[in-house]
C-alpha cells in the first residue's frame, strides 16, 4: 500500500507535535500555569492534527456500502452452514 501525500503530511505533523509533547521536564513539575501553557502549545494542536488528518484521509478512502458490495458474501460468512456436525 502506497501512502498518499496527505497521509505523509498527517504522519509527520503528528510525530513532530507528539515529540514536542513528550519533552522531559517541560512543563516544570508543580507549576499549574506552565502545565496549561504546555497543553495549549502541544496537546491541543496534537488533537487538532489527529482529527483533521483523520477526516482528510477518510475522504480519500471511503468505506464501502454493504448493500453495494453484495449481500451474498457477507451473509455466508456470518452464518454457519447446516452441514456442520454438532454432535458430541
Amino acid at each position: 500500500m502506497k501512502l498518499t501525500k496527505a497521509e505523509k503530511i498527517w504522519l509527520a505533523a503528528v510525530i513532530i507535535i507528539y515529540a514536542c509533547y513528550n519533552l522531559p521536564f517541560v512543563p516544570p513539575y508543580g507549576h499549574a500555569r506552565a502545565t496549561l501553557i504546555h497543553a495549549l502549545i502541544t496537546l491541543v494542536p496534537l488533537w487538532i492534527a489527529v482529527y483533521v488528518g483523520l477526516v482528510r484521509v477518510c475522504r480519500i478512502y471511503r468505506l464501502r456500502d454493504p448493500q453495494e458490495a453484495g449481500s451474498d458474501t457477507s451473509t455466508a460468512a456470518q452464518t454457519p452452514s447446516d452441514e456442520e456436525d454438532t454432535s458430541c
